[in-house]
């Protein structure tokens, strides 16, 4: 799911994780950054803030070279997804980085 917020910017998560992506895009060209919910207690009461990672996870847009849609991890460089389209390209990038982790609830 794509969410724009009241700054502009876009996130993007999935149903069963807990935390989302940054997506900041410059003509043919994204990078998509983490970002973590933190708990966050202060004198006003507490709640919950997503606080995003310095660096992007990943980057994508066209490779000439390829003459495809390209996804490269970050900083390495490495192909993580190739796709026809730049919104499969995304999609596939944004799975990759959003994983659903299911975990057994503990025993008590």
């Amino acid at each position: 799911m794509m969410i724009r917020d009241c700054a502009g910017q876009y996130h993007l998560f999935r149903d069963g994780t807990d935390h989302g992506l940054i997506l900041k895009a410059d003509k043919d060209r994204w990078s998509l950054t983490r970002e973590r919910h933190a708990h966050i207690a202060s004198a006003e009461g507490e709640r919950w803030e997503l606080v995003a990672e310095s660096t992007p996870v990943c980057a994508g847009g066209w490779d000439a070279l390829r003459r495809e849609y390209v996804a490269r991890h970050l900083p390495s460089g490495r192909v993580i997804a190739r796709c026809d389209t730049q919104y499969g390209l995304l999609a596939r990038a944004a799975r990759r980085h959003l994983r659903v982790t299911t975990s057994n609830p503990p025993n008590q």
